[in-house]
Protein backbone atom coordinates (compact mmCIF):
# COMPACT_ATOMS: atom_id res chain seq x y z
CA UNK A 1 0.00 0.00 0.00
CA UNK A 2 1.10 3.52 -0.75
CA UNK A 3 0.40 6.66 1.21
CA UNK A 4 -0.87 9.72 -0.63
CA UNK A 5 -0.61 13.46 -0.26
CA UNK A 6 -3.60 15.42 -1.52
CA UNK A 7 -3.31 19.12 -2.27
CA UNK A 8 -6.04 21.68 -2.77
CA UNK A 9 -4.22 24.56 -4.43
CA UNK A 10 -5.63 28.04 -4.23
CA UNK A 11 -3.79 31.30 -3.93
CA UNK A 12 -6.17 32.33 -1.13
CA UNK A 13 -5.66 29.21 0.99
CA UNK A 14 -3.97 25.93 0.14
CA UNK A 15 -4.85 22.72 1.97
CA UNK A 16 -2.61 19.65 2.21
CA UNK A 17 -3.50 16.19 3.55
CA UNK A 18 -1.45 13.01 4.07
CA UNK A 19 -3.15 9.61 4.20
CA UNK A 20 -0.64 6.99 5.39
CA UNK A 21 -0.18 3.50 3.92
CA UNK A 22 -2.63 0.93 5.34
CA UNK A 23 -5.00 3.68 6.51
CA UNK A 24 -8.00 2.28 8.41
CA UNK A 25 -10.25 5.35 8.15
CA UNK A 26 -9.25 6.95 11.44
CA UNK A 27 -8.81 10.69 11.15
CA UNK A 28 -6.06 10.98 13.83
CA UNK A 29 -3.79 8.96 11.49
CA UNK A 30 -4.00 11.67 8.82
CA UNK A 31 -1.97 14.88 8.81
CA UNK A 32 -3.07 18.31 7.58
CA UNK A 33 -1.79 21.81 7.03
CA UNK A 34 -3.32 24.91 5.55
CA UNK A 35 -1.19 27.61 4.00
CA UNK A 36 -2.96 30.96 4.08
CA UNK A 37 -2.34 33.87 1.80
CA UNK A 38 -0.42 36.79 3.16
CA UNK A 39 -2.13 40.15 3.05
CA UNK A 40 -2.46 41.89 -0.26
CA UNK A 41 -0.02 44.63 -1.18
CA UNK A 42 -0.16 47.70 -3.38
CA UNK A 43 2.65 49.58 -5.04
CA UNK A 44 5.06 49.43 -7.96
CA UNK A 45 4.59 46.59 -10.41
CA UNK A 46 8.15 45.26 -10.09
CA UNK A 47 7.89 45.11 -6.28
CA UNK A 48 4.46 43.45 -6.50
CA UNK A 49 5.74 40.92 -9.02
CA UNK A 50 8.61 39.95 -6.72
CA UNK A 51 6.25 39.69 -3.75
CA UNK A 52 3.86 37.52 -5.78
CA UNK A 53 6.51 35.01 -6.86
CA UNK A 54 7.91 34.84 -3.31
CA UNK A 55 4.43 34.10 -1.98
CA UNK A 56 3.97 31.25 -4.47
CA UNK A 57 7.43 29.87 -3.70
CA UNK A 58 6.61 29.99 0.02
CA UNK A 59 3.46 27.94 -0.59
CA UNK A 60 5.46 25.41 -2.65
CA UNK A 61 8.14 25.27 0.04
CA UNK A 62 5.53 24.61 2.73
CA UNK A 63 4.11 21.73 0.67
CA UNK A 64 7.58 20.27 0.09
CA UNK A 65 8.37 20.47 3.83
CA UNK A 66 5.05 18.82 4.66
CA UNK A 67 5.79 15.95 2.25
CA UNK A 68 9.30 15.56 3.65
CA UNK A 69 7.92 15.44 7.21
CA UNK A 70 5.56 12.63 6.16
CA UNK A 71 8.54 10.54 4.98
CA UNK A 72 8.66 10.58 1.20
CA UNK A 73 9.28 6.81 1.08
CA UNK A 74 5.73 6.27 2.44
CA UNK A 75 4.19 8.39 -0.30
CA UNK A 76 3.24 6.72 -3.56
CA UNK A 77 2.22 9.95 -5.19
CA UNK A 78 0.88 13.45 -4.78
CA UNK A 79 -2.50 14.44 -6.21
CA UNK A 80 -4.10 17.83 -6.60
CA UNK A 81 -7.37 19.47 -7.45
CA UNK A 82 -6.64 22.62 -9.37
CA UNK A 83 -8.86 25.57 -8.70
CA UNK A 84 -10.02 27.80 -11.49
CA UNK A 85 -12.94 30.05 -10.83
CA UNK A 86 -14.05 33.63 -11.06
CA UNK A 87 -15.12 35.37 -7.87
CA UNK A 88 -16.42 38.89 -7.45
CA UNK A 89 -15.45 39.83 -10.99
CA UNK A 90 -11.72 39.09 -10.51
CA UNK A 91 -10.14 36.10 -12.24
CA UNK A 92 -7.92 33.82 -10.17
CA UNK A 93 -7.31 31.36 -12.99
CA UNK A 94 -3.89 32.74 -14.00
CA UNK A 95 -2.68 33.07 -10.40
CA UNK A 96 -3.73 29.51 -9.59
CA UNK A 97 -2.19 28.16 -12.81
CA UNK A 98 1.11 29.86 -11.95
CA UNK A 99 0.92 28.48 -8.40
CA UNK A 100 0.23 24.99 -9.73
CA UNK A 101 3.23 25.14 -12.06
CA UNK A 102 5.55 26.29 -9.27
CA UNK A 103 4.25 23.65 -6.82
CA UNK A 104 4.45 20.83 -9.38
CA UNK A 105 8.03 21.71 -10.34
CA UNK A 106 9.22 22.07 -6.73
CA UNK A 107 7.60 18.80 -5.58
CA UNK A 108 9.13 16.94 -8.54
CA UNK A 109 12.57 18.49 -8.08
CA UNK A 110 12.78 18.19 -4.30
CA UNK A 111 10.61 15.13 -3.47
CA UNK A 112 10.96 13.20 -6.73
CA UNK A 113 7.19 12.75 -6.93
CA UNK A 114 5.00 13.91 -9.81
CA UNK A 115 1.83 15.81 -8.93
CA UNK A 116 -1.20 14.16 -10.53
CA UNK A 117 -4.08 16.51 -11.43
CA UNK A 118 -7.54 15.17 -10.60
CA UNK A 119 -11.09 16.19 -11.39
CA UNK A 120 -12.74 17.75 -8.35
CA UNK A 121 -16.10 16.36 -9.47
CA UNK A 122 -14.72 12.80 -9.72
CA UNK A 123 -13.11 13.02 -6.27
CA UNK A 124 -16.25 14.42 -4.63
CA UNK A 125 -18.51 11.90 -6.37
CA UNK A 126 -16.28 9.05 -5.23
CA UNK A 127 -16.46 10.16 -1.60
CA UNK A 128 -20.17 11.03 -1.44
CA UNK A 129 -21.58 8.59 -3.96
CA UNK A 130 -24.62 10.27 -5.52
CA UNK A 131 -23.44 13.86 -5.93
CA UNK A 132 -25.86 16.45 -7.28
CA UNK A 133 -24.53 19.26 -9.46
CA UNK A 134 -25.79 22.05 -7.21
CA UNK A 135 -24.52 22.86 -3.72
CA UNK A 136 -21.66 20.36 -3.87
CA UNK A 137 -19.91 22.05 -0.98
CA UNK A 138 -22.93 21.51 1.28
CA UNK A 139 -23.27 17.90 0.15
CA UNK A 140 -19.62 17.12 0.92
CA UNK A 141 -19.73 18.96 4.26
CA UNK A 142 -22.93 17.13 5.24
CA UNK A 143 -21.46 13.77 4.24
CA UNK A 144 -18.28 14.15 6.32
CA UNK A 145 -20.28 15.52 9.26
CA UNK A 146 -22.52 12.41 9.14
CA UNK A 147 -19.36 10.28 9.24
CA UNK A 148 -18.06 12.21 12.30
CA UNK A 149 -15.08 13.53 10.36
CA UNK A 150 -13.92 16.99 11.42
CA UNK A 151 -11.86 19.43 9.40
CA UNK A 152 -10.59 22.81 10.53
CA UNK A 153 -11.08 24.49 7.15
CA UNK A 154 -12.68 24.00 3.76
CA UNK A 155 -9.19 23.82 2.18
CA UNK A 156 -8.26 20.88 4.45
CA UNK A 157 -11.50 19.11 3.60
CA UNK A 158 -10.89 19.52 -0.13
CA UNK A 159 -7.32 18.27 0.27
CA UNK A 160 -8.68 15.20 2.09
CA UNK A 161 -11.25 14.52 -0.66
CA UNK A 162 -8.49 14.56 -3.29
CA UNK A 163 -6.13 12.47 -1.14
CA UNK A 164 -8.80 9.89 -0.32
CA UNK A 165 -9.91 9.51 -3.93
CA UNK A 166 -6.34 9.03 -5.12
CA UNK A 167 -5.43 6.77 -2.15
CA UNK A 168 -8.28 4.40 -3.05
CA UNK A 169 -7.45 4.63 -6.75
CA UNK A 170 -3.76 3.72 -6.55
CA UNK A 171 -4.32 1.08 -3.86
CA UNK A 172 -7.33 -0.51 -5.64
CA UNK A 173 -9.63 0.03 -2.67
CA UNK A 174 -13.33 0.74 -2.61
CA UNK A 175 -14.83 3.63 -0.70
CA UNK A 176 -14.97 2.49 2.95
CA UNK A 177 -17.52 5.19 3.74
CA UNK A 178 -20.19 3.88 1.38
CA UNK A 179 -21.98 0.53 1.35
CA UNK A 180 -20.37 -1.72 -1.24
CA UNK A 181 -22.44 -3.72 -3.71
CA UNK A 182 -21.48 -7.30 -4.37
CA UNK A 183 -21.39 -8.33 -8.00
CA UNK A 184 -21.73 -11.97 -8.93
Amino acid sequence: MDGVVGVYMAIGGTGVCFIPPDWKGRMPATKFIEINRESLAYGKKDALSLLDIRRKLKIADSIVKFISNCDVDNIGSVATELVSYVQEGASYIVDNAELAGIVKSQVLLQCRRPVVPLSAMSARSFLVGDLKRSDQRLQVESFVKDKNMKFETWAELRAFVVAYYWYCNINNKGNMFLPQKELF
